[in-house]
C-alpha cells in the first residue's frame, strides 16, 4: 500500500485553511471534487496529477472559498487512489475543523481532523514562550518551531500587540516584544502593626490577580502568606514592601523587608560559620531559629511549589527553579542594602497541585520525612568536596528525615574521605535514614559506589 503524508498549514489563525499538501509514495492521486465552504464560495474541480514520489496540492486563497490547484512532478505507473473529498466546515458556535477522506484502492484515511481554534492557542503558546525565552527575533524562531508561514506569525504577533498582551518596540530588523505586564502594583507596611498575613492577602493581594486557576491561585497563597508571616517575625525590619505583577503568562510575587537578613540571622542564631551554610541549612527544610512558633518547613515547600523561588539578603542570592536545579550566588563586590527580598513566580497554566505534587511528595504518615539536599550548596565557592568536615557540614539536621536525596547536579568531582563519611560511616549510624544519590557523574558515581561497598 503507499504511503500517504498529509500536510496541513493553518495560515489564517482566524480560521482559514491555506495548504493542504497530499503525498504519495509511488503512483497517481486524482483530486477528486474538492469544495471550500468558508462564508460560501465554491472551490472549483479537481484534476488528476501522477507520477513517481508524485505530489498534489490544492490551495485556497481567500475568505471566499476560492480554489486553486497547484504542482505536479515527474511521471509514472502507479495504482490509482480514486478520489479525494474535502470539506470546510464552519458552524456557528463550534471550531472551525477540517476533513479528508481517501475512497478507493481498499484505502480510506479518515480522523484527518484539524481544530484551527486549537492551532490559534498553540500557536500563541508558542509565541509567548518564546517571547520569555528572548525577546529579539521571536517570528523566526516560531516559524522554525512550527513550520508556518511568517506572514502568519506576524499576524498573530500584531494581534497580540493590539490586544495590550505584548508590547513591541524597535524597527523591524530590532524589533523587540515583551509580555505586557497587566498587574504591576507595590505597596509598603510598616511591621509594628502586626499585619495579618491572611488579611493582606485577601484585601490587597488577590484582587490584584484576578481570575487565576485554582491550583495556582493556592499555591500563591500559600507562598505569599508563609513568606510575609517569616518577615513579620523574623526579619527585625520595620517595614514589608509588596509588589505584585502579572502577565499573559506568569504571577511574580516580592515580598522585601528591611531587616538584618535572613542569612546573616540564621548564621548569628545558630552558629554557623558562613552565611552560605545557612543557605544549605534552608534548602534541607525543617530550619527554624523560633522552634516555639515556627516548624521551619515554610521555605522549603514554597520553593517545592513555585516554578523559580528566590532569596537575595546582602551579597547572596539562593534561587531554585522547577526542573530540580539549585543555585548559589555570591557577589562581594556588589553594594547591597540590609534585609532580604523574596521572589515566588509561577507560571498561571501550571498543572501543579500544592497537596497532590508538593506535600504528599516529602511527607509520610503526616509528617515531613523526605527533603531533597543539592549537594553543591556544601562547596564555598570554587573548592571541591573532598573532606569529612565538609561531609559533616552537608550532614547536619539529616537525623531529622527518613529519607533524604542527595542532589550532585553540578558536583564535578568529590574525594574518597567525603564519600566515606556520608555513605558508610554516616550510613552506618543511621541504618534508619535512606540516602539516595542522584544526578551524579560518572566520576562523583566511583567514589560513592566504592564507599557502599566498603561496607558489605
Amino acid at each position: 500500500m503507499e504511503v500517504l503524508k498529509l500536510r496541513l498549514e493553518v495560515d489564517d489563525l482566524q480560521g482559514g485553511i491555506r495548504d493542504l499538501q497530499l503525498e504519495v509514495g509511488k503512483g497517481q492521486v486524482e483530486v477528486g471534487d474538492v469544495r471550500g465552504e468558508d462564508g460560501g464560495g465554491q472551490g472549483a474541480k479537481g484534476k488528476r496529477v501522477g507520477g513517481e514520489g508524485g505530489s498534489a496540492r490544492v490551495r485556497r486563497e481567500g475568505k471566499g472559498g476560492e480554489e486553486r490547484r497547484a504542482g505536479e512532478r515527474g511521471s509514472g505507473e502507479g495504482a490509482r487512489l480514486g478520489g479525494a473529498e474535502a470539506r470546510r466546515r464552519v458552524g456557528a458556535g463550534e471550531s472551525d475543523s477540517f476533513a479528508l477522506t481517501m475512497i478507493g484502492h481498499e484505502a480510506t484515511l479518515t480522523d484527518a481532523m484539524v481544530t484551527t481554534e486549537r492551532a490559534k492557542d498553540d500557536v500563541t503558546d508558542v509565541i509567548l514562550d518564546e517571547i520569555e525565552r528572548d525577546p529579539t527575533d521571536v517570528a523566526r524562531r516560531v516559524v522554525d518551531r512550527l513550520g508556518i508561514s511568517r506572514q502568519a506569525v506576524q499576524r498573530r504577533l500584531a494581534k497580540l500587540v493590539a490586544d495590550g498582551i505584548v508590547v513591541a518596540s524597535g524597527s523591524t530588523r530590532a524589533r523587540r516584544y515583551e509580555l505586557t505586564k497587566l498587574v504591576d502594583e507595590e505597596f509598603t507596611l510598616p511591621i509594628a502593626s502586626r499585619p495579618a498575613e491572611d488579611v493582606v492577602w485577601r484585601e490587597r493581594v488577590k484582587p490584584l490577580l484576578g481570575s487565576l486557576p485554582e491550583n495556582v491561585e493556592r499555591i500563591c497563597q500559600y507562598g505569599f502568606t508563609e513568606m510575609f508571616n517569616n518577615a513579620v517575625d523574623h526579619s527585625e525590619g520595620t517595614k514589608i514592601t509588596v509588589c505584585v505583577t502579572r502577565t499573559a503568562r506568569k504571577v511574580e510575587l516580592w515580598i522585601i523587608d528591611d531587616g538584618v537578613g535572613i542569612f546573616f540571622k540564621i548564621k548569628r542564631d545558630l552558629g554557623l560559620d558562613d552565611e552560605r551554610h545557612a543557605i544549605l541549612e534552608l534548602s534541607k527544610g525543617k530550619l527554624t531559629t523560633d522552634p516555639e512558633r515556627h516548624s521551619g518547613e515554610g521555605i522549603f515547600f514554597t520553593s517545592m511549589a513555585f516554578d523559580e523561588f528566590a532569596i537575595l539578603s546582602g551579597h547572596l542570592s539562593f534561587t531554585h527553579l522547577k526542573d530540580g536545579s539549585d543555585w548559589l550566588l555570591a557577589d562581594e563586590d556588589e553594594e547591597t542594602e540590609t534585609g532580604t527580598a523574596v521572589r515566588m513566580a509561577i507560571d498561571v497554566r501550571s498543572q501543579r497541585r500544592l497537596k497532590e505534587d508538593v506535600f504528599d511528595k516529602f511527607t509520610e504518615d503526616f509528617s515531613f520525612s523526605k527533603t531533597i539536599v543539592p549537594v553543591r550548596l556544601a562547596a564555598y565557592g570554587s573548592e571541591n568536596l573532598v573532606s569529612r568536615s565538609q561531609a559533616k557540614r552537608l550532614l547536619a539536621r539529616f537525623e531529622k528525615f527518613r529519607e533524604i536525596v542527595l542532589d550532585f547536579d553540578g558536583v564535578a568531582t568529590i574525594g574518597q574521605a567525603f564519600a566515606d563519611e556520608i555513605f558508610r560511616v554516616f550510613a552506618r549510624q543511621h541504618p534508619e535514614i535512606h540516602l539516595i544519590p542522584v544526578r551524579a557523574n560518572p566520576e562523583v558515581d566511583f567514589f560513592i559506589q566504592r564507599a557502599l561497598r566498603s561496607d558489605v
